[in-house]
């Protein structure tokens, strides 16, 4: 009972990238890039595949590159 319990409460085996929360920076754009769509938006969870926490962490890099205009707030070219 225990081994069934312990392999359902596993919440990384959803997470694409596990070492991402340390390589979220404003200044990586290569990385923030991956995480944008073709108009400029910012994908949602379910398409990107992270955990809640990554998530918020993306977000708050892409505004921070945006309003230091690393980004742009339009299409990406």
């Amino acid at each position: 009972m225990n081994k069934l319990k312990n392999s359902f409460n596993t919440h990384d085996k959803y997470c694409i990238k596990k070492k991402l929360c340390y390589l979220v920076d404003y200044k990586n754009i290569n990385i923030l890039l991956n995480y944008l769509s073709l108009r400029g938006k910012i994908l949602p969870r379910k398409i990107s595949k992270l955990t809640n926490k990554k998530q918020r962490l993306i977000k708050i890099a892409l505004k921070r590159a945006r309003t230091l205009s690393l980004l742009s707030f339009d299409k990406i070219q």
